[in-house]
């Protein structure tokens, strides 16, 4: 039992080394927004409140966790500022590591109508981060009998640091449509650190290109029913991802089904192919949406992703109805 409890703790740690390095995904992106660009900072009638959590890898009893809560607010319902602010509040964890990052990210947007068709937005959000690893809970090979396998003396971790904080700065620009939008962000445009230690090696930046197509579709009978394809190509350092669905809505519900992976390419560490099936619901202003990802890579025997999303919108009341603004094109983004 000790020998299969070390290899599961070295095999996680194994994909950490790696992970760390590069940003945590999500699979629902369009549901986490701001995460994905500070341009979609406000990109609603009022005021938006939304949460997702993400359980990766779930063998062994010890998934990878990550946790993100946002609220954002349209400036331009209230103000006459032409844009939007926002903030998230972030946690990544994987569990056999002992290793958890926290972020708080505040942001700002600016929207130009272009013509009566096209509308711009830039974003810009500066970030705090904190990471913290309880260097006493690995285990290291000093401390594992080679014949028997048991753990053996008190963890070696030496002198690093079980801490680390720093500033960081991100930023995007949108492009959108009654019917379509294009957007580009980048991430860790300052040199941060990596390392707890005293190494140079920094985060590497990471860049994202999205864009999605609403096609409304007609139905005989009455009901308003549409189909979303969608991408996200994301690059950070030498590490590509692409993923491509679509979403359908008719009503209340939403399905969809997403493909994650640059086969062409092949290579290693977020090259991993993967698809996921999407479906959620709709009632009021409350939205709520379950996805599953199923492995393709040699990895399968992990049992998926599961994650989850809630989204509600709001408005104030001052006094009076506060109506959203007649000069602000919707983003058809599902």
């Amino acid at each position: 039992m000790k020998i299969n409890k070390i290899t599961y703790l070295l095999f996680a740690l194994l994909f950490v080394g790696e992970l760390q390095a590069n940003d945590p995904q999500f699979t629902q992106f369009y549901a986490n927004p701001l995460y994905l660009n500070p341009a979609f900072a406000g990109t609603i009638d009022c005021w938006r409140a939304g949460s997702n959590y993400r359980n990766q890898w779930t063998l062994g009893g010890q998934p990878y966790t990550t946790y993100n809560a946002y609220i954002d607010h349209n400036l331009a319902a209230t103000t006459r500022f032409k844009g939007g602010a926002g903030m998230y509040i972030f946690r990544d964890s994987p569990g056999a590591g002992n290793y958890t990052t926290y972020e708080i990210a505040p942001m700002v947007s600016y929207s130009v109508n272009l013509n009566k068709n096209y509308t711009l937005r830039f974003g810009l959000q500066p970030s705090y981060h904190l990471k913290y690893s309880n260097a006493g809970s690995f285990i290291y090979g000093s401390q594992i009998n080679q014949i028997s396998g048991a753990l053996t003396g008190p963890s070696d971790n030496g002198q690093v640091p079980s801490s680390l904080n720093f500033f960081d700065l991100s930023s995007g620009i949108l492009l959108y449509h009654n019917n379509y939008w294009i957007g580009l962000s980048g991430h860790h445009l300052l040199k941060v650190p990596l390392a707890f230690d005293n190494t140079k090696s920094a985060v590497p930046m990471k860049f994202s290109l999205h864009a999605g197509y609403k096609v409304f579709l007609n139905s005989s009978d009455g009901i308003e029913s549409s189909i979303s394809p969608a991408m996200n190509f994301r690059i950070q350092g030498s590490n590509m991802q692409f993923d491509a669905g679509f979403y359908y809505q008719r009503q209340i519900l939403m399905l969809g089904l997403w493909y994650r992976g640059l086969p062409v390419l092949g290579g290693q560490g977020f090259n991993t192919d993967m698809v996921a099936a999407l479906v959620g619901v709709k009632f009021n202003q409350f939205k709520i949406g379950y996805s599953y990802d199923l492995s393709l890579s040699k990895m399968s025997y992990t049992y998926g992703s599961h994650e989850l999303s809630l989204i509600y919108e709001f408005c104030f009341y001052y006094g009076k109805k506060q109506r959203p603004p007649m000069n602000v094109r919707q983003l058809p983004c599902p």
